[in-house]
């Protein structure tokens, strides 16, 4: 073993490996009976999709797998506006 200064041992975790498959949790919003969120999935080379719960109680992407929503200074959906968004 190779002793190394305090603060300076190399570890073979990453941040990156720590992050890589975190889904992130963003914007929330009701419409009528419906809950949409955004998710941003690094694993989907960091795309945002929409997601919704309806009555029913199962969770449904709203955003196709080749589109990515985000909201930032400006509003940009490569997809449906959500009805929330209308």
């Amino acid at each position: 073993m190779i002793a190394s200064p305090y603060g300076f041992r190399k570890s073979p975790i990453t941040s990156d490996l720590v992050v890589a498959d975190s889904i992130r949790l963003e914007q929330a919003a009701l419409d009528g009976d419906a809950i949409y969120w955004t998710e941003t999935q690094p694993q989907k080379q960091g795309r945002t999709f929409v997601y919704r719960i309806g009555a029913d109680g199962e969770p449904e992407r709203v955003t196709p797998d080749d589109a990515s929503f985000c909201v930032g200074s400006h509003i940009a959906v490569s997809a449906p506006t959500p009805p929330f968004l209308g």
